[in-house]
């Protein structure tokens, strides 16, 4: 029988059943042996009359012991987890909902009325806290019988995306991450990405299979970088994940030094560019034993590719590249129907490759190409092929063409963060009916220092890159996954525009 998630579990809890598994920072612990006893305990309510055909369960609570034992449950019954931002809109939710078409629910019973309104009613209590909703109008549409989570992305059209991962994809990307960092049951890990963001799939599952110890930081917790930098030193955390961003708050105001920082032993960003000149910042003020790792990967892949970094001074004036393929991964560019290209979209195929899209048949067909009768999902990445590794250039989407000029937003963002003072800096178009705006949201720097700043910005880009407005911020907004929100910037930017 093939691995699974719940697996992992059982098998640190009978060599490591003593040891602590999940600490809240600031509050509570468990260790594997407890852990796995609560879990079990509520796989009992997963695999009554009631439930036994359902194969998708939804999770909507706050970041801790709790809402982690759910997912095991879950993964244990032999279910898909699919988790819900606990501070998301009801809107929102109900969206993924209605995609989804779950009929059970396990929820904080603080979101017992939102539930209610739309249609769950309470099943069955778990404690003062938890309770098991159910919407008996669902009807449940046959999924993967391997599936294992669902993670819904913001969709172009406005409806979310559900993102279907069966578990031996899953466990393919966790024995590698594990591997290619030789993790052990020494390692303390942070968890600073919420449940329902990508990057919580190696936080939970790699630091469980190596026995290690897991951080859990709330939602409240991770906006605040100072707290994120204590708790380096509190817990003697050594590996750490999250976003580029979130590291770069922590170095600019969270007092993040080579003393605060020196029991990481590996720091690992993704899920968004890391502007070299700010990257050199983190290198600076981290000790000679931290490596660094520039992990790429859609929610659909999960990473995919790999750059370690190596070790001595990163030159500021180049791009930290996306690596090249994992393991259990192959490559390939795309520029158009040709195929082998140096620059152009890319293409993954492996054996972590999510089964496609939850009850979305039109964005499947749309997500994958055969080539050659293999299998391979467009990721929508303008890459190019530098040096022997691959370089990220920006999103297709990203791109406008106006003028007759292709112009490629995030080459306009790399060119503002070489300019100095800057501490942010994103940039949108924004459709006029006669024309297309580029607006530049940057942070850092007064009024006064804007015509200086468009000076030296044109230093590096040619006059048709330069944008048309820049809007200064005390900060610049941030989505639940703790990337820069450009949904936020774009009604922003028309704000401006009326």
């Amino acid at each position: 029988m093939a691995e699974k998630l719940y697996q992992l579990l059982v098998n640190s809890a009978n060599q490591f059943s003593d040891k602590i598994a999940v600490e809240e920072a600031g509050g509570q612990s468990v260790s594997y042996a407890d852990l796995l006893q609560l879990v079990q305990s509520r796989m009992e309510l997963l695999l009554t009359k009631d439930l036994v055909d359902s194969k998708i369960i939804g999770v909507l609570g706050p970041k801790n012991i709790d809402t982690l034992s759910l997912i095991f449950s879950i993964a244990g019954a032999n279910k898909a987890y699919l988790p819900l931002d606990f501070n998301s809109p009801l809107s929102r939710i109900q969206k993924i909902i209605s995609v989804a078409q779950i009929r059970f629910i396990f929820s904080d019973l603080s979101r017992k009325k939102d539930l209610e309104s739309l249609g769950y009613n309470l099943y069955s209590t778990i404690n003062s806290k938890w309770a098991m909703f159910e919407n008996e109008l669902v009807r449940e549409r046959e999924v993967h019988p391997d599936l294992a989570y669902v993670l819904f992305t913001s969709g172009t059209t406005g409806i979310p995306k559900g993102v279907c991962v069966s578990d031996p994809a899953a466990i393919d990307f966790i024995h590698w991450a594990t591997d290619h960092l030789e993790l052990n049951a020494q390692h303390v890990f942070s968890s600073v990405a919420p449940f329902h963001f990508d990057l919580s799939v190696f936080d939970i599952f790699a630091s469980v299979k190596s026995g290690a110890k897991l951080i859990l930081f709330n939602s409240l917790q991770i906006a605040q970088p100072a707290f994120l930098v204590d708790s380096i030193k509190k817990h003697s955390i050594s590996v750490w994940y999250s976003t580029p961003t979130t590291l770069r708050l922590m170095v600019e105001f969270g007092n993040y030094t080579q003393e605060s920082s020196a029991s990481l032993q590996h720091i690992i960003f993704a899920g968004e560019s890391y502007p070299s000149s700010e990257f050199i910042k983190l290198q600076h003020n981290s000790t000679n034993k931290a490596r660094f790792y520039n992990w790429y990967g859609p929610t659909e892949t999960n990473v995919c590719t790999s750059f370690s970094v190596p070790q001595g001074n990163w030159n500021p004036q180049q791009a930290l590249p996306i690596g090249r393929a994992t393991l259990q991964y192959e490559s390939k560019i795309s520029d158009g129907d040709i195929e082998g290209t140096s620059q152009g979209e890319l293409l993954m195929s492996g054996t972590s490759l999510m089964n496609g899209y939850l009850n979305n048949e039109q964005a499947n067909q749309h997500a994958f190409v055969f080539i050659d009768g293999k299998k391979w999902y467009k990721t929508g990445d303008l890459v190019e092929w530098q040096s022997g590794e691959l370089v990220y250039k920006g999103r297709y989407d990203r791109m406008i063409k106006r003028n007759g000029y292709r112009i490629e937003l995030n080459e306009i963002e790399v060119g503002l963060q070489s300019c100095a003072g800057l501490l942010f800096a994103a940039v949108v178009a924004f459709h006029l009916p006669e024309s297309v705006k580029i607006v530049a949201f940057v942070s850092g720097i007064n009024e006064s220092d804007l015509i200086a700043l468009r000076a030296e910005l044109m230093k590096v880009l040619p006059a048709y890159m330069i944008p048309d407005k820049f809007i200064i911020l005390d900060n610049i907004p941030l989505n639940s996954s703790q990337k820069t929100d450009y949904q936020a910037l774009i009604h922003y930017a028309a704000e401006h525009f009326k």
